[in-house]
């Protein structure tokens, strides 16, 4: 069985610190590890963060895109029935948001309109939303199945991607502290199980 740590979190809560950092603890350990990481983005800049972790015993997958939610999905259990195969003991998933946080869906004729000429990406991006929804479902369920450990902020994070406002920002890093301190039993006890 491969074991899923799923780590959540508002852009800037430290999930790639606190990625490379258990990482590194898990290796020590001895573990096979592999990230898996689902990315949306043209520059997948975690991948490149990690980079220096990879080895005999740290991999890493990503998972991009995907046109429908079905075909997401079987991407992503494709990828971790893969994984159990090659004999990775434990699997990070990087999310980027708390675990109450429901992806709405964008406004269609925007994206008619910018990607008229790119029918398969307009239907990405309308259906984006879905694939973000159903794979956080799934995850979440692995996690009540205990097959997961989950780091999520204990709070909706109400700032938007262009926030600059510093005491906004600083709350919520300190939230994002403040919960991972306040998860290391947690992570103890799940850790001490494996």
């Amino acid at each position: 069985m491969v074991q899923v740590d799923l780590i959540t979190g508002f852009l800037g809560a430290g999930k790639t610190t606190f990625l490379r950092r258990y990482v590194r603890y898990l290796v020590e350990q001895g573990h096979n590890v592999c990230i898996l990481e689902n990315d949306f983005g043209a520059v997948n800049v975690d991948a490149m963060l990690v980079q220096d972790l990879l080895g005999d015993r740290c991999d890493l997958e990503t998972i991009s895109g995907g046109c429908d939610c079905d075909t997401h999905q079987r991407r992503m259990r494709t990828k971790l029935i893969a994984m159990a195969m090659r004999g990775f003991d434990r699997v990070v998933v990087i999310l980027t948001r708390d675990k109450s946080y429901v992806k709405k869906p964008m406004n269609p004729r925007p994206i008619d309109l910018w990607y008229k000429h790119y029918p398969a990406l307009a239907e990405q991006l309308k259906n984006r939303h879905n694939v973000y929804n159903n794979a956080l479902r799934e995850l979440l369920n692995w996690e009540q199945q205990g097959k997961a450990w989950v780091l999520h902020p204990s709070q909706p994070i109400e700032i938007g991607r262009l926030e600059r406002r510093s005491d906004k920002l600083q709350a919520v890093y300190d939230l994002g502290t403040g919960d991972a301190a306040a998860s290391l039993g947690s992570l103890r006890t799940y850790l001490a199980k494996s």
